[in-house]
């Protein structure tokens, strides 16, 4: 089973608040460039991050 990139980011805005925060997290010079790979899709390695950032939350049981 796949995770959708949007149900990744949509746990990264409540985590980190903002869209540009999680932007930053995930590697990106800033809100436009991410949104640019938003709408074509990330590639496999934003997507192994943005899942590495959400398993964080879960093992610690909080959020940072």
């Amino acid at each position: 089973m796949k995770i959708s990139d949007e149900f990744i980011v949509q746990r990264l805005v409540e985590k980190y608040g903002t869209l540009t925060k999680v932007a930053l997290c995930l590697g990106y010079s800033g809100y436009r460039p991410f949104q640019a790979a938003r709408k074509k899709g990330f590639p496999e390695a934003k997507r192994l991050l943005g899942m590495m950032l959400l398993l964080e939350e879960d093992s610690n049981g909080e959020k940072k």
